[in-house]
Formats: C-alpha cells, sequence, structure tokens
C-alpha cells in the first residue's frame, strides 16, 4: 500500500512537471521522500508493529484441553518451476503450527489442524491444499488436518473455520498466525463465536538503520494495511455490513476453551 501511494506521487509529480506546475511537483517529490524516510527507517515501522504485536509477546505455553483444534492460516504461495510451495511468511506458520501440534500430541491430547486458505490469486491452487502438503511432509497424519480450501480473506478464515468446527467438540481452539496479524485474526474469529487463543508464528521487526531500507517500508506497510483492516472491520460493523455477531458457544460444548 504504501508503495502504491509512493508510486502514485511519482507519477502525479512527474505529470505536473510536464504540465508546468513545478512548484506543485517540488511539494509531491518532498511529500513522498519524508514518506520514504518516515516509513524505511526503524523508529515509525517499529511503533506501528508495537501496537499490533506487544500484546502477544511472552505468551505462556499453551494450556491443552483434552480435545484442541489449531487453526492455521494461508499467507500466500510461489510457483517455482512446476513445484508449488508455501511463501515465506507462510513457512513459519508451518513451524509454529507443526511445532504446536507436537507438543499436544506429546501431552496425549487430541489434536487436529485445520489449514484455512482458498485461491485467492486463481493460481489454480488452494492454500489448504499447499500447506497441507507440508504439513504431511513435516510428520503431521492425514487424519489430523481438516482443510478450508474457500476463504479468500481472513474474515472469511473466521467464518469458514467456524462452520468446520460447529459440530465437532473441542475444548480449545489456538490460531497460528504472524504477529502484526494476529489483533485482527482474532477480532474476526471472535465475530464468529472462536474465542481462539493466540499462537503467533513470528514477529515483524524493523532494522535499525539512518537511511531509508525497502525491509522497513515492507514493515510499515504490512502494519498499515493490519489498522486499515481494524478500521474497515469497525466501519462495516457502524453501518452493519457485517453479519450479526455469533453468539458465544454454550457452555457444554464449548469451542474455545472455559
Amino acid at each position: 500500500m504504501i508503495l502504491s501511494v509512493l508510486f502514485g506521487l511519482l507519477i502525479l509529480a512527474v505529470a505536473l512537471l510536464l504540465a508546468g506546475r513545478r512548484l506543485l511537483s517540488v511539494l509531491l517529490i518532498f511529500l513522498m521522500l519524508l514518506l520514504v524516510g518516515l516509513t524505511g527507517t526503524a523508529p515509525l515501522p517499529a511503533r506501528l508493529l508495537t501496537g499490533l504485536q506487544q500484546p502477544f509477546l511472552d505468551l505462556p505455553s499453551p494450556d491443552w484441553g483434552r480435545s484442541n483444534a489449531i487453526v492455521l492460516l494461508g499467507a500466500g504461495t510461489v510457483k517455482l518451476g512446476d513445484e508449488t510451495n508455501p511463501s515465506l511468511t507462510g513457512y513459519g506458520r508451518i513451524e509454529r503450527a507443526v511445532s504446536a501440534w507436537r507438543d499436544c500430541k506429546a501431552g496425549g491430547h487430541e489434536c487436529i489442524i485445520v489449514v484455512s486458505g482458498g485461491d485467492p490469486n486463481r493460481k489454480g491452487f488452494t492454500e489448504a491444499e499447499v500447506f497441507a502438503d507440508s504439513l504431511i511432509a513435516l510428520g503431521v497424519a492425514e487424519s489430523d488436518i481438516l482443510r478450508d480450501a474457500a476463504s479468500r480473506n481472513t474474515f472469511e478464515n473466521a467464518r469458514f473455520t467456524r462452520q468446520l468446527l460447529a459440530d465437532r467438540d473441542f475444548d480449545r481452539v489456538f490460531l497460528v498466525t504472524s504477529g502484526f496479524h494476529m489483533q485482527r485474526s482474532l477480532l474476526f474469529f471472535r465475530h464468529f463465536g472462536l474465542d481462539a487463543r493466540p499462537l503467533p508464528a513470528l514477529m515483524l521487526q524493523p532494522t535499525p538503520t539512518l537511511l531509508p531500507r525497502a525491509v522497513n517500508i515492507g514493515a510499515a506497510d504490512a502494519a498499515v494495511h493490519e489498522y486499515l483492516g481494524l478500521l474497515r472491520y469497525r466501519f462495516y460493523n457502524a453501518l452493519g455490513w457485517n453479519p450479526e455477531p455469533a453468539a458465544p458457544p454454550p457452555a457444554d460444548k464449548t469451542l474455545s476453551g472455559d
């Protein structure tokens, strides 16, 4: 998003310059450089990410129930030659889900992994299938995997996961996604009656530098995307555009624990 704004400012500045509006062109270039400076060095991205990730630092070990569902959110895929693989962010989430599944099983608990992700970019394959293949390759039993191959975004991840789990008796639901994505994901899952417990896969950390770096702009972009998603959710709620929030599960059948 930030890169799109920067590109738009550049195009507009060039157009104004060609039209003889030099002062406006210079002002837009100044704004563009200011935005690069603010987002390309660590302080602003770090501040933005702290508001998203701080609640999920230093969490205690999972409190496993008798039966548990670990929900793994997709994070895009990449195609290399004839192979389709999870994205770099996706591998971090997969590793966290597998680690949690092994820990749960080692304690003698029932545990499944729900892989949630469709094909929003119409690549011809779903995140659920690609991520599930990686889970199986890392030792997760096929019988312990459920797939939601219909979700196109985080809101649908929550909606369709709720549908998958509606007729199953789980004492706990745990949510695996990136730390910067966790706050919005939990909000959406709770909207659909799933009081999921966070299992963050990774935390974004900007690189301290005096000169702007692309990695910091990318971190700021990810943070801004999350804040806009939270704002849009509340805006849609105010207008009545979101479906009605689901009631929490009954006391004798809690999908998310006590």
